[in-house]
């Protein structure tokens, strides 16, 4: 009787390893880490530069991102790859456009958090092409942006930000 007893003790124990070894690889696979680049500060006070993210994988691998979602995407610089935040303001198929302080999507006016980062800047009638997404600053860019650069392929988008260390909430 006593040998059954340390059996199903050890036989519980290895079942709650293995559960252990199984939430340590989905949770491997559905999220990771990454920082966004020094002098980054288009997010503020979302995400601040140098932050710390947490990046939720699954939506950008299962097609699930949604608008005003804040997602993680890199940037390919001549002479780097960046890390860049910034918030989906319009899906594939969608054709998009800003003028006179308000951004258009397929010809009604769409309120987006991005609106300041947009709003001083005219933008003609452009389609989100199929496999890309248009992202943008919730605060202004400086100069015109590039909006071959804020369509973002789904490759290069890392995730949805669920949570930022270092900048804002």
């Amino acid at each position: 009787m006593n040998f059954i007893r340390a059996y199903a003790i050890e036989a519980v124990k290895h079942v709650l390893l293995l559960g252990l070894i199984f939430a340590a690889v989905y949770a491997g696979n559905s999220f990771s880490c990454t920082r966004v680049d020094p002098g980054f500060t288009y997010m503020r006070p979302r995400v601040d530069e140098n932050a710390i993210l947490l990046v939720d994988r699954r939506p950008a691998r299962d097609g699930e991102l949604q608008i005003e979602d804040v997602v993680c995407y890199t940037f390919t610089f001549p002479e780097r790859i960046a890390t860049r935040v910034g918030r989906v303001i319009a899906l594939p198929g969608e054709t998009f456009e800003a003028k006179a302080g308000s951004f258009i999507i397929d010809r009604r006016a769409r309120d987006t958090a991005a609106i300041d980062g947009i709003k001083q800047y005219t933008i003609p009638p452009i389609m989100v092409p199929r496999g890309h997404l248009l992202v943008m600053f919730d605060r202004s860019f400086g100069n015109q942006p590039l909006i071959d650069k804020q369509l973002v392929p789904f490759s290069e988008i890392l995730g949805r930000v669920v949570y930022s260390i270092g900048g804002g909430k």
